[in-house]
């Protein structure tokens, strides 16, 4: 594999940061499983998988995103973006690439909501992924979203805390 990476992330004012990066990687001989059928459309209809190395050039492109606000009474808000393909990978094979081309997330949290008491919800989002691989088991997995919150309270001189969270 040759990958390629760039990527930048800085304070643009005293309330945003940001973070960008693009990555793109080329395989040669590429490992994907072939699916082999023994007696196809019989009752004694077997499937075996077979490694092999592609003939052609695979590639992998992705992107993402972040920004972070900081907002009064320290409140900040986060949002991220990402893009993921695989590109020429050989029909009929598996290649387990088993992530949706976009997710993004979006999150408000404060660290000092009150006294000792810190709290952050965030919102998750995934693409479907059309055809998720496996060895034992494939099939389409469709897009969702999920909530996830927390509230945690810092043990006044110590470096413990306790948090309560939960999501959907």
């Amino acid at each position: 594999v040759n990958a390629d990476e760039i990527g930048y992330r800085g304070v643009l004012t005293k309330k945003h940061l940001i973070d960008v990066y693009a990555c793109y990687a080329r395989y040669n001989n590429f490992i994907a499983t072939a699916i082999l059928v023994q007696r196809p459309g019989t009752a004694n209809q077997r499937q075996f998988g077979m490694p092999i190395n592609s003939t052609e050039i695979v590639e992998t492109f992705g992107w993402g995103a972040s920004v972070d606000y900081k907002l009064p009474s320290n409140f900040m808000l986060g949002a991220n973006v990402s893009y993921n393909e695989l590109r020429n990978a050989a029909a009929g094979t598996l290649s387990f690439f088993n992530t949706p081309k976009w997710r993004y997330n979006v999150t408000l949290s404060n660290n000092k909501l009150f006294k000792n008491i810190s709290a952050a919800a965030t919102w998750r989002w995934q693409d479907e992924i059309p055809m998720w691989e496996s060895t034992f088991l494939s099939g389409y997995v469709p897009s969702f979203g999920g909530l996830d919150a927390q509230v945690s309270y810092r043990i006044p001189k110590t470096k413990n805390a306790i948090k309560i969270g939960g999501n959907n």
